[in-house]
């Protein structure tokens, strides 16, 4: 019976073929709009799954207020987060709790060093992705030892397939080898001296997959940091801090840890001195949570994402599949009047509504499968550009398993969905009602109107949606950023001296080619916020600075409203300030007022000693952040005294 229903459902997409092709083509387009935003999803939340034990594996946090005795201003007594402590923790913490398997500490320096690898002295590559772990990173986290041993001696690092790849073909000679590491790293605000020094490679790891929170292309050991970066481990000290990373025991209860070890941090006598360690509250994050983390830098973490983003994205599948299968199920009830006497003719011949709705059903599945089949192929053609913009692998990193799966789960829920009515519908009407020119048209359905209601509403804030996306990229596209960024080029210009930067500078001030040329301390775009105290004594936090060593205002091209700009005749302790700064000021002018900065006890100071900044000009707001949240900025002359950039 089933195989008949089917033969007969053939027919009609042969003999309906532009009917069949309009449904099958509008419906494959949502399933394909669907399918991708699943992968999307399955990719987005399968990040660390493949830990063995990552139900059980998490990440040290917490938050604690600001010292109001310390810190003053707006941000006193707010809260702040933390994902970095200090690495004698880790040993602490495994003496003195049993619910704890074991413990590893992850270190990253990227911000303060710069790293050049190379398996010859002179031929050194930059490289960022190192960490500093434990011996039992190896043990926490499912990265499989493919070559030699995991911090078997003293000396030895581990590299990724990837990296060793680029060394040479035959990764197997690589064990035993030397590579040579130059770092240069800045340490409590004063640079040091550059080391160079050889390790031994004594194993390789498989490179860490895409979905992996923790991304590495070399693991050094703990141990070594004292060797490049002139670090010590105290038994208690902020100024080494690390991430650390704990194993529970399977009959552990996180709710229970936490609450151990906020009372376990709270005792520590020498807590960081910003905070209050009376209101530290300690939070564990589950691995497999990291990469939908929110909160401050943790060590070896470079790939963040916001959850909200996959939630709105499953939102808009789901209302784009909704709309096909509504346009699906009018066009196909809208064929009632022509499939009227062909259903009646089947009644005439003993078919009874069981069997009608059987067929429907067949038909309702044939069509979504079909479909699902068109959707397929719609979303491999679109699936590598879409891979492109999202810089997220869709169809590579599934499995065919996964791939049916879901397919079947489309085709079915689409069926299903789709059938229902359109069966209890049209099998209902009577044959001699049929016959007798007396069954009601279909647009007499009360349910019809509700659908075709649903479908127009939906399709109409579709298309509002589509119309506001638009002018969002048009502003942001034509929207003044308050600066020039065409022909702005950006050179890093990490690990080379004073004096290398000196005479690049120089050179590209000299060429034809060049306008203009500038230093900064920091990439134009960063941020590197401290506290400001005006002349009045009014505390403004947040603020980002920039200290610039030549025409920053005519480089970048900012607008002068106020003043006079710091280039050619810079004076010590004279500053730029933008429109945010000015507003938060107690006096209406701003120029010649005095400012100071009041954390030099723990951010590095940004004026010479006994020199205070002196308001010189006000520039119009630029934006390189969010234009919700325009931060005060302060621009300020590199002092020869300074470190190098």
């Amino acid at each position: 019976m089933i195989a008949n229903y089917f033969r007969t459902w053939f027919r009609n997409v042969i003999k309906y073929r532009t009917y069949a092709a309009i449904n099958l083509l509008g419906l494959g387009i949502g399933i394909a709009c669907c399918y991708l935003c699943v992968l999307y999803l399955l990719y987005d939340w399968s990040f660390d799954r493949f830990h063995e034990n990552h139900h059980r594996i998490y990440g040290i946090a917490g938050k604690v207020k600001h010292s109001k005795g310390i810190i003053g201003g707006n941000i006193a007594g707010t809260w702040a987060e933390t994902a970095r402590f200090p690495v004698a923790l880790s040993s602490m913490v495994s003496a003195e709790f049993p619910e704890i398997e074991t413990t590893t500490r992850v270190r990253c320096v990227i911000g303060t060093a710069t790293w050049q690898v190379g398996t010859h002295k002179e031929f050194l590559r930059p490289i960022q992705e190192i960490l500093f772990v434990d011996r039992s990173f190896e043990e926490m986290f499912s990265f499989p030892l493919i070559r030699g041993t995991f911090f078997a001696r003293p000396g030895q690092v581990v590299i990724t397939r990837r990296f060793a790849q680029t060394l040479t073909n035959d990764i197997d000679s690589l064990i035993g080898k030397v590579l040579w590491m130059r770092v240069a790293s800045r340490r409590f605000l004063r640079d040091l001296k550059p080391i160079v020094a050889p390790v031994e490679i004594g194993g390789i790891v498989e490179t860490p997959p895409r979905n992996s929170s923790l991304n590495f292309e070399i693991l050094l050991p703990l141990s070594m940091s004292s060797t490049f970066l002139d670090e010590k481990e105290g038994e208690w000290d902020w100024r080494f801090e690390s991430t650390h990373y704990i194993r529970l025991t399977d009959e552990s209860g996180v709710e229970a840890v936490e609450r151990k070890l906020t009372a376990f941090m709270q005792k520590q006598s020498s807590f960081n001195s910003l905070w209050d360690l009376e209101t530290f509250q300690a939070k564990l994050q589950s691995i497999t949570d990291l990469h939908h983390y929110t909160g401050p830098f943790i060590d070896g973490v470079f790939r963040y994402t916001n959850p909200l983003y996959g939630y709105i994205l499953g939102g808009i599948s789901i209302l784009v599949l909704s709309v096909a299968c509504l346009n699906y199920v009018l066009l196909y009830v809208g064929r009632f009047n022509s499939r009227a006497k062909e259903l009646s003719l089947r009644q005439v011949f003993g078919a009874n509504r069981r069997h009608l709705m059987h067929q429907l059903l067949v038909e309702c599945f044939g069509y979504s499968i079909l479909a699902c089949i068109i959707g397929m192929a719609v979303a491999e053609l679109a699936s590598s550009p879409l891979e492109g913009i999202l810089r997220t692998p869709l169809m590579s990193s599934t499995d065919p398993i996964q791939t049916v799966t879901v397919l079947l789960a489309l085709a079915c829920l689409i069926g299903l969905g789709t059938a229902l009515y359109p069966a209890a519908f049209m099998s209902s009407v009577s044959a001699v009602s049929v016959l007798s020119k007396t069954a009601k048209a279909v647009r007499s359905g009360p349910f019809l109107k509700i659908l075709m209601a649903i479908q127009s509403g939906v399709t109409l804030v579709f298309v509002f949606c589509t119309i506001i996306i638009f002018e969002q990229t048009f502003f942001v596209m034509k929207a003044d950023p308050g600066f020039e960024p065409a022909n702005l080029v950006r050179l890093n210009t990490t690990g080379l001296t004073k004096n290398e930067v000196d005479r690049l500078q120089a050179s590209l001030s000299a060429s034809p080619l060049v306008i203009s040329c500038v230093r900064t301390n920091l990439p134009f775009g960063w941020s590197n916020a401290i506290l400001i105290k005006d002349s009045n004594g009014k505390l403004i936090d947040k603020v980002t600075y920039y200290q610039v060593k030549g025409p920053f205002i005519e480089t970048v091209g900012l607008k002068l409203l106020q003043g006079r700009a710091l280039h050619p005749n810079p004076i010590p302790g004279d500053v730029l300030v933008n429109e945010a700064f000015q507003k938060h000021l107690t006096s209406p002018q701003p120029l010649g007022q005095v400012i100071t900065q009041t954390d030099t006890k723990f951010r590095r100071p940004v004026f010479d000693r006994d020199v205070n900044g002196h308001i010189v000009g006000v520039v119009k707001n630029f934006h390189v952040h969010p234009r919700s949240s325009q931060l005060p900025l302060m621009v300020q002359q590199l002092s020869d005294k300074t470190s190098k950039y």
